[in-house]
């Protein structure tokens, strides 16, 4: 069913209805406070619309007007005059005792005026029978209105707008109106730089200017061989923890120094999930100047979409919008979902004009190696040796010292930038106490690595001592090694079994029906996680969330939790000294790492120094730190 259509007549019928009980309301409600004021307001205090201005006029009448207008009195007299209504203002500016008569006398401009406007209410308003008002009723008694407001000093703004208003605008019609204006910004609106890059972490990071240099180099590389309205595209794939996220963040970085005037952006899309995914082409999509309401229709709280399809709408909207721009980079961080990094590729191919891609991930199945627009490289073999002796001194903030213990460190560390940030903290602490006399000034990096030796010999010796029948090939990483031992495991060599641990997955056999492959990029298991970060630091179990706090921003790498548990441990307690941190907990140490590694040990050390004035020195043979790094090698 269609709205109905009004004709003029009847919006004059509405105008009129306005008029009186909006505007002419609102006037006489002026006019009583000014009269009040003026005839009271030094004996009885100004009007203020409270209970005692109320009581004060319901006692100024008279018994026999008590009586007779009791109903009006029992509004007044609550003193609230903006809840009165025009009857209820006549009657106390024209009928009452305490105005009506002396106004009469002391003010007939007032008194009359007021009275034209209660005839046009009575006589007018209230007697239409028929919701329409010719044209000419209109004006003519909508001037006599005009006219008492203006003897009455009155704003007339308000009538005179209601009076050559044609139409009436509804809610439905403004919001038409506001999209409208909006879509047609939206058209109109120019294309603008941005940059929104992957997050920074709360450790400390160098510049890996190797890895970045080389893939700055492909991306250019590819994008001078490729079409001039392609998209190119580099992968970066490795374990968690080996710098994936955070040289994307630094090459988009140089991206965007690289091109500060021209037309332009970097993006970050989140894909470690769907609700990351679809949180990131938000963003994306308001950056690029897509409007609230056309966001809206699609993630609206009305909208019956799944999160795919929401997904797959944003990616339209924002790729229509990447069409403006003269070259960009998008970088896809956290692509390890083989699924979502499938669908991805398999639609990269649209047509969105010269750009590049750079996608970090540890998922290498779906790879289009043979893809000519596209390269890869792998971070699998952790940080160039430059690049982590930088951060492995960086953050410990021991001086260079001998070359062969510090990559010894590395060595065993296998270059990955978590567990290095994480041992030369934990080391940084033995070390020294920041200028105090507390830390174990003898620990260097030749005990760390003893410690590591020690304990992966008893590991190794229990394996081979239950396990004798299991051939281990450990650290198989070199691709021609790998692929020259796997040629020939077909020897015989009677019944057995063949555990081998490597990065590298090329050559594995996966068609092989003898093979199988689990990968362990993803971290330790949570509960298992968990069971480790509380034995070593050896703290009862306590608030799960900080615990998966500590856990996540360690990627659930074993070594780094090993490193992060002792560390805690060292800091809580002296193993039943009087030497210890008792108040430091794994909300504690997120905050330090928040903060910033460089200043923790100080923090540290300030918030508790006045609970332990008697700290000792420990060194590595205190029986605490002993078992300590004990424990730390058989991890």
């Amino acid at each position: 069913m269609s709205s109905k259509e009004y004709s003029l007549e009847e919006l004059n019928y509405f105008r009129i209805c306005y008029i009186t009980t909006k505007i002419i309301r609102d006037g006489l409600q002026s006019v009583f406070k000014q009269e009040w004021n003026r005839l009271y307001g030094s004996r009885r205090g100004q009007w203020l619309d409270t209970r005692s201005n109320g009581m004060d006029f319901f006692h100024m009448e008279s018994r026999k007007s008590r009586k007779r207008n009791y109903r009006l009195l029992n509004s007044i007299r609550y003193g609230d005059s903006g809840s009165w209504d025009c009857t209820c203002l006549f009657f106390a500016i024209l009928y009452s005792d305490t105005l009506g008569g002396l106004l009469s006398r002391a003010s007939p401009t007032v008194y009359s005026n007021v009275n034209d406007l209660r005839e046009f209410r009575n006589g007018f308003f209230a007697h239409l029978s028929q919701p329409r008002v010719l044209e000419s009723d209109f004006q003519a008694n909508v001037q006599k209105v005009t006219n008492a407001f203006i003897a009455l000093n009155l704003d007339t703004t308000e009538l005179q707008t209601m009076v050559n208003q044609r139409n009436f605008p509804t809610g439905e019609l403004q919001t038409l109106q506001e999209q409208i204006a909006v879509l047609e910004k939206e058209i109109q609106g120019k294309p603008k730089n941005f940059v929104v890059l992957p997050s920074k972490p709360s450790h400390e990071v160098i510049e890996r200017s190797s890895e970045v240099k080389e893939i700055m180099q492909m991306l250019c590389d590819l994008q001078n061989g490729s079409d001039d309205d392609s998209v190119v595209t580099v992968f970066v794939t490795g374990n968690p923890g080996c710098g994936k996220s955070q040289i994307a963040r630094q090459v988009g970085g140089k991206f965007a120094d690289q091109n500060p005037d021209c037309n332009s952006f970097v993006m970050t899309l989140d894909a470690e999930s769907e609700e990351t995914l679809l949180e990131s082409y938000k963003r994306f999509c308001r950056e690029l100047g897509i409007t609230e309401h056309s966001l809206n229709n699609i993630v609206g709280g009305d909208s019956k979409l799944t999160k795919k399809e929401k997904i797959t709408h944003l990616k339209s909207f924002a790729f229509s919008k990447v069409r403006g721009y003269s070259t960009w980079l998008l970088i896809l961080d956290n692509a390890d979902e083989s699924e979502s990094l499938r669908c991805f590729l398999s639609e990269k191919g649209e047509h969105v004009g010269c750009g590049q891609l750079l996608v970090t991930t540890q998922e290498s199945t779906y790879l289009p190696f043979g893809d000519p627009s596209c390269k890869r490289i792998s971070l699998s073999e952790g940080m160039q040796v430059n690049d982590a002796v930088n951060l492995l001194r960086s953050v410990s903030k021991l001086p260079p010292g001998n070359d062969e213990e510090e990559h010894a460190v590395l060595d065993a560390l296998d270059y990955q930038p978590l567990a290095i940030a994480s041992a030369a903290l934990y080391v940084r602490f033995l070390r020294d106490g920041v200028g105090t006399d507390i830390g174990s000034a003898s620990f260097t990096w030749e005990s760390y690595v003893k410690q590591l030796d020690k304990g992966k010999r008893k590991a190794t010796e229990k394996v081979r001592e239950y396990s004798a029948w299991l051939l281990i090939l450990d650290n198989a990483n070199e691709s021609e090694s790998l692929h020259c031992f796997l040629s020939e495991k077909g020897e015989h060599v009677g019944c057995g079994q063949l555990l081998v641990t490597t990065q590298e997955s090329t050559y594995l056999p996966f068609g092989d029906p003898s093979c199988k492959m689990i990968s362990l990029s993803e971290g330790m298991q949570v509960k298992d996680s968990m069971n480790l970060l509380r034995s070593i630091s050896h703290l009862s179990s306590g608030d799960d969330e900080e615990e998966c706090a500590v856990l996540d921003a360690l990627d659930y790498q074993p070594l780094a939790i090993a490193s992060a548990a002792l560390y805690v441990r060292f800091l809580h307690d002296g193993e039943g000294t009087d030497i210890g941190f008792a108040s430091l907990t794994w909300e504690s140490y997120v905050k330090q790492l928040d903060k910033g590694k460089s200043q923790a040990t100080e923090e540290v050390y300030e918030d508790t120094k006045m609970n332990y004035p008697q700290e000792r020195v420990l060194d590595r043979e205190h029986p605490a730190i002993a078992e300590a790094l004990s424990n730390l090698g058989q991890v």
